[in-house]
């Protein structure tokens, strides 16, 4: 197995081949994990499940999170060889943990999360909750914060009102 890049925007890859692993089930949709052939491992969205719109979504807003210096994972669009399917990929953060309003002080990149915020915004992401904030642990007593899942952007799925940014905001 070869691992192909065709181009890279950005540093968004565009990507031919993945090896596919277990199913995650979420709330509205199921990924999977994915690994490329240099051992990357990735967490997949696949458009036939999710549809083009959060592909989109997914793509400008990890642009411009990377312009803005936001800590989103690294990503990469996977177009399969024969063009009938398409997934979007995030770099797994490993260990990886659940947000957790205790946590917020060992946070060391906290001041972000208003940044985040000001993103979701601008792209109409009405889907910014705890589950879409991760923290990774970089020693005790530190934890890095990661925003993932832009899929709602530009768009009337789920409707949220404002408190779905849940209580992480009320932490700050």
């Amino acid at each position: 197995m070869t691992l192909a890049v065709q181009r890279q925007i950005g540093g968004l890859e565009y990507l031919t081949e993945v090896t596919d692993g277990p199913v995650i089930k979420g709330v509205f949709d199921e990924h999977r994990v994915s690994i490329t052939a240099d051992g990357r491992t990735w967490i997949r969205k696949r458009v036939v499940i999710t549809g083009d719109q959060p592909l989109v979504a997914e793509a400008v807003a990890w642009l411009l999170a990377m312009e803005l210096g936001l800590p989103v994972p690294h990503a990469a669009i996977l177009v399969a060889p024969d063009h009938n399917d398409t997934s979007w990929l995030s770099q797994e953060v490993s260990p990886m943990l659940q947000w957790d309003d205790g946590d917020a002080a060992a946070v060391v990149n906290i001041e972000a999360l208003g940044r985040v915020i000001a993103l979701d915004t601008l792209t109409l992401n009405n889907d910014r909750h705890q589950g879409n904030l991760i923290v990774q642990a970089l020693a005790p007593g530190q934890l890095l914060m990661w925003a993932i899942d832009s899929g709602n952007g530009w768009s009337r799925k789920g409707k949220r009102s404002p408190k779905s940014c849940g209580t992480a905001v009320n932490t700050l």
